[in-house]
């Protein structure tokens, strides 16, 4: 009997341990797919839930203000149309200035195109977009229109009797011209004295058809219906005679500028030497003045700029002179020397120079002549 007592009495207890057990494997299974759940929604998620790829608005407002700063069309008139998340190779985007350097890190950030419902722009950007660069590519400098760019090819091609995809659109600027001439009078064309907006164009042969360097520049109204070819600011290089080219560099020196000219008629030598000193002397009647130390350079600053100057492909300028037009008014005649080349150029046609060597002209002017000593 005591025995069949204990079994009725012991079975409340395994009834309870029983149910227990239940509740709490229950209670895991439920948490497990719980968990599971959770991690199928984490695995399903949208890149949007998990890292944004919706343009941050400060990107957007910082593109918009760059390109209205640039064109002069209104922010509201500008609109998104596309972006996507980029990797740059640097912090200069990819899209490195004149003389510019750049970072080598990679910088997260944005591809973004923008358009006013005519036209298209695409700036590159970094996440937060307090640096933005529009992108150019080399077939429409400044959004040229196609119209424009064809118009000036037709022309110089009838010019100087070569096939139009010889031609190259190397620098393309808005302008508005103070007629309808476009500043070139006409002799059997009547000027209306009205601002015409429109581009000055400047066109060069392709590197393998020519090796003058010849630069021509045009001017054009908007649309293209109108081209004139601007004489005065086309230049033609020549030759720098054996009896003006400087002295070769010495063995510690880098490079040399030789500036003289300009209505103070001052001249200065200034030099980059291998240990970075950049000195700047004063020549007078009776020789070189006092020497200056401007600026010191580290030897990556050095490298750096030797690296620039070789991308520049300035050895394969050597002993061109770029003169401006006969007549033109004062101007500074620059002669810079490296280890290899010599090269002689009017800062009032700089902006008419090849492409690559105006890079490595800006690369040492970011050097010089930030510290030049007033005339």
């Amino acid at each position: 009997m005591q025995i069949l007592l204990n079994k009725i009495s012991q079975k409340p207890v395994r009834i309870v341990c029983a149910l227990l057990l239940s509740t709490i494997a229950a209670a895991e299974k439920g948490a497990l797919l719980e968990a599971t759940a959770v991690a199928k929604t984490i695995r399903g998620m949208t890149p949007n839930t998990q890292r944004s790829d919706r343009l941050p608005q400060t990107v957007a407002n910082a593109v918009r203000r760059d390109l209205s700063q640039q064109t002069g069309i209104s922010r509201n008139k500008l609109s998104i149309i596309d972006y996507s998340r980029q990797t740059w190779p640097n912090g200069c985007l990819g899209i490195p200035k004149p003389g510019e350097m750049c970072t080598q890190a990679l910088v997260e950030g944005w591809k973004v195109v923008v358009s006013d419902g005519t036209q298209e722009w695409i700036y590159r950007t970094d996440n937060t977009g307090s640096n933005v660069r529009l992108f150019i590519s080399p077939d429409e400098k400044e959004n040229l229109p196609k119209s424009v760019a064809n118009a000036v090819k037709r022309d110089l091609a009838r010019r100087i009797q070569v096939p139009t995809d010889l031609l190259r659109i190397e620098r393309a600027e808005r302008r508005k011209w103070l007629d309808s001439c476009l500043g070139i009078p006409d002799p059997v064309t009547l000027c209306t004295q009205v601002l015409t907006p429109g581009w000055q164009v400047t066109v060069a042969l392709e590197r393998y058809a020519s090796s003058s360097q010849q630069r021509w520049v045009y001017r054009t109204n908007k649309s293209g219906s109108v081209v004139k070819l601007d004489e005065s600011a086309t230049i033609q290089p020549r030759q720098i005679p054996k009896n003006e080219l400087p002295p070769a560099l010495a063995r510690n020196v880098v490079f040399r500028a030789l500036v003289s000219g300009g209505i103070a008629g001052r001249s200065f030598e200034t030099t980059l030497m291998q240990d970075g000193r950049v000195i700047q002397t004063q020549i007078t009647g009776s020789g070189m003045g006092e020497r200056k130390v401007i600026r010191r350079l580290s030897q990556q600053q050095v490298r750096e700029f030797q690296r620039l100057l070789e991308e520049s492909n300035f050895d394969r300028y050597d002993r061109l002179d770029y003169l401006p037009a006969p007549g033109s008014a004062d101007y500074t005649t620059i002669t810079l020397t490296s280890t290899n080349a010599t090269i002689r150029y009017a800062d009032i046609i700089q902006d008419l120079l090849p492409k690559d060597l105006r890079q490595g002209i800006e690369a040492w002017n970011k050097i010089s002549t930030r510290f030049l000593v007033a005339p």
